[in-house]
């Protein structure tokens, strides 16, 4: 499998659109994040992710990226569920998230033909959230007026849910296979010591099955190498305790020199920005021009 993550530029944004490619993780992600009421109504095993069929191109960029149509059990309706990942917090969340609903709306009548009075399916939006700070956004518009609350009746349709994958039990991840290997990951991936997931992590492997399982858990564990500070050597240790598992077979030497590949790179990375920070320091010294200086410490921050 090829190197995935090449940077961290966006990691975590980059893996939750990679796993949106297996319908199984998307399966699986929607029966543990939509709540129970949903879930007994639906036919999860039919969802699926909506593309460019669906979604306006003049509304592309408006659009979130996951967004689902999922059947009902009983009739022919359905109803689109938008699964919004955000490893920041973000507190103009309210206000995306009617954007979202409102896009949703115009490309169904845009892309289907739908007539004018037709009626539209009803839209669920939920947050995945896993970033360091607590979620203290408002999650919806009425708690964002500054009047009476009987003055924001009409942006009900900006209220969305969050599942928080921080206050998720760790045995919890277990339940839900594909869906439960990689949110236990974006849970732990800014941990200290990486060494304290990762064998939880590799104990998970084999719950994951099916068609494409090996690239996913491929994928889920180069994730994990790019994004943890844990060093290579731990990794290794690790590693090798847990070669029982029949999918961690053969794989370990792959996975950790990736891991050490991973070091040479930051290493060669912080000796560039120290270079570029001492000739910073020379050319104040001798008095070069400030916007010479300002381009030097800039080159110094970006690289």
């Amino acid at each position: 499998m090829q190197i995935l993550f090449k940077d961290v530029i966006h990691l975590h944004d980059k893996a939750f659109r990679y796993a949106l490619g297996f319908p199984r993780f998307c399966r699986s992600l929607l029966q543990m994040i939509l709540p129970q009421s949903y879930s007994m109504e639906l036919a999860l095993d039919e969802a699926y992710l909506l593309k460019d069929s669906f979604v306006n191109k003049s509304l592309e960029k408006t659009i979130s990226d996951s967004i689902f149509l999922i059947p009902l059990k009983t009739n022919d309706d359905f109803i689109v569920a938008i699964v919004e990942h955000q490893s920041t917090h973000d507190d103009s969340m309210a206000i995306r998230m009617g954007d979202y609903k409102q896009a949703v709306v115009k490309a169904t009548y845009a892309e289907r033909g739908i007539e004018e009075l037709d009626p539209i399916p009803h839209i669920y939006a939920i947050v995945l959230y896993h970033g360091k700070q607590a979620y203290r956004a408002a999650k919806d518009l009425k708690k964002l007026v500054r009047c009476s609350s009987k003055w924001a009746q009409s942006l009900d349709n900006y209220s969305y849910d969050v599942f928080n994958l921080n206050k998720m039990d760790d045995e919890e991840f277990y339940k839900h296979d594909w869906a439960g290997l990689l949110c236990f990951v974006f849970k732990h991936i800014r941990d200290r010591d990486g060494s304290k997931s990762l064998p939880q992590l590799l104990g998970m492997l084999d719950n994951v099955g099916g068609q494409d399982s090996d690239e996913f858990k491929e994928f889920v564990l180069q994730y994990f190498c790019r994004g943890t500070d844990m060093p290579a050597t731990d990794f290794d240790g690790i590693f090798s305790e847990h070669n029982r598992s029949k999918y961690l077979k053969g794989k370990a030497m792959t996975l950790t020199e990736q891991w050490e590949e991973r070091g040479r790179q930051e290493g060669r990375q912080e000796g560039r920005q120290e270079a570029l920070q001492k000739m910073a320091d020379m050319l104040c010294r001798e008095g070069a021009d400030p916007k010479l200086l300002e381009l030097v410490s800039q080159l110094a921050v970006e690289i």
